[in-house]
Formats: structure tokens, sequence, C-alpha cells
């Protein structure tokens, strides 16, 4: 009996430490997955933005996020605004995010510049949502801070986050991510990159 039992016990613990080994496998194997698809990815900045110097620093030099990588930054100034887009793409699929900022600071005030746009689309967060789908973001870091899931059924899944700070600048960022289904998601998905922003910098501009 005891026999029985002691080989028992020897089977249960080798069927632990397999499953136990299986897991960290492929725990492993996503880490390597992860790794390998932003490996080597470095932030460049080669259309000379860091002309837009207080805006070029605010934004995160990051040569990847999430599992995507570094594609380009752009930018121009206009009379009303000076804008600088920022591009990440994957290696292996569509998905993408393009993050785009724009600064009205020393600009005329206008009814068509960004952060008007940014305050309408808040707004609508209170319309219908089966026509606007639009949603309030619950992250706080910013003013009028708005999750549009119009495309989210889309081939391409388009959702678009949008907000403004201290009628400065207002961000826009169009996310292609195929596991994103609703706005907690999207929130989750920007977090880490809105943290990053130098706000500091923002409020310095003149």
């Amino acid at each position: 009996m005891k026999k029985i039992l002691l080989a028992l016990l020897i089977s249960h613990s080798i069927i632990s430490c397999k499953g136990q080994n299986k897991t960290e496998n492929q725990q492993t194997s996503a880490a390597e997955k992860t790794n390998s698809a932003t490996e080597g990815a470095t932030f460049n900045d080669d259309s000379g933005c860091d002309k837009l110097s207080n805006l070029y620093e605010a934004i995160p030099h990051l040569g990847s996020y999430k599992d995507l990588v570094f594609w380009q930054v752009s930018c121009f100034e206009n009379e009303d605004h000076k804008f600088l887009e920022v591009v990440y793409g994957s290696r292996n699929s569509s998905e993408d995010l393009k993050i785009k900022f724009y600064d009205i600071s020393g600009k005329k005030p206008t009814e068509n510049n960004a952060i008007s746009q940014g305050k309408a689309n808040f707004s609508t967060i209170n319309y219908p949502k089966e026509v606007f789908h639009c949603y309030p973001s619950k992250i706080n870091r910013f003013d009028n801070a708005t999750i549009n899931l119009k495309g989210i059924k889309s081939e391409s899944n388009d959702v678009v986050y949008t907000a403004t700070y201290k009628d400065k600048i207002m961000i826009s960022a169009l996310i292609r991510v195929k596991s994103i289904k609703d706005v907690n998601d999207v929130d989750n998905f920007m977090k880490e990159y809105l943290e990053k922003i130098n706000l500091d910098k923002i409020i310095s501009n003149p």
C-alpha cells in the first residue's frame, strides 16, 4: 500500500512539474516573440522635426511601443498650428499607431483650429452612441479626452483617441490594433504612451 501511495505521489509530482515547465515555456516563448518583433528598433528624426523644439522634446522618443516599432516622425508649421506626427507599425502585420500633435501656441486663434476640433469631438459623447460612437476616456491626464469607436468593426479596426491640453495642444491618435475591442482596451493601450509625454515642455511653450 505504501508503495502504491509513493508511486502516485511521484507520478503527480512529475505531471505537476511538466505542467509548470509547459507554462514557463509558453511565457518565455511569448516574451521572445515580443522581443524579436521590436528588437533593434530606434527613434530617429530624419525629417528635422527637432526644429519644433518644445513640441519635439515633449513627445516620447520610443524605438518601439507595445508590439509596434518606430517608423517615422514628420512635421510642418503654418499660420494655424505646428504639427508633428509619430508613426509606429508592425513588422508582422498591418497594425499601426499614428499619433498627431497639433500645437497652436503663439498662433492666431481660429474657430477651426485643432483645439476647437478637440473640444467639438468631446461634445459628441453626449450624442447617440449608435450614431457617433464617441465615449469619454477614463485617463484624466488631458482635457476633452474622447474615444471614437466608429471604425471598430471595419476591416482595419480603426479607433481614434483625441484630447487637448491647456488649450495649447491637441493629440489625435489613430489606432489599428486587432486586439482592441472597447473603450477600456483603448485606454489600456494608450495609457503608458500618454504618461510619457513631457507636459512641462508643453506648458513652457510661449
